[in-house]
């Protein structure tokens, strides 16, 4: 205790002498793993967008400005479908305008 004391009105704490050591011990390795966190979110957010627009080119290719449409109108569709009852509409007539471009095409 007498060690607290004088270190307590020196102005050094022990405990956070030793919390110190280890915050600068740990810190590299924390910021790695955070680095390692970042690039896999990357990785399935990458994933999940491209994924998406190369089957939007695809279909732009395939069928023309009626895949493209049908694709926006149902992506339209997807977002507010739990939000407004249009969300089932936009998805109806996205499936309509898919039938009619893969049939004609």
């Amino acid at each position: 205790m007498f060690l607290i004391g004088l270190f307590t009105v020196i102005g050094l704490s022990p405990g956070a002498l030793v919390f110190d050591l280890a915050v600068d011990t740990v810190s590299p390795y924390v910021q790695y793993a955070f680095l390692i966190v970042l690039v896999v979110f990357i990785y399935f957010v990458y994933d999940s967008i491209v994924t998406p627009l190369r089957h939007l080119f695809g279909a732009y290719r395939t069928i023309g400005i009626l895949g493209l449409v049908s694709l926006i109108l149902a992506f339209i569709g997807g977002l507010f479908l739990f939000v407004e009852i249009t969300g089932i509409v936009y998805l109806i007539i996205s499936m309509a305008i898919w039938k009619v471009a893969t049939r004609f095409s």
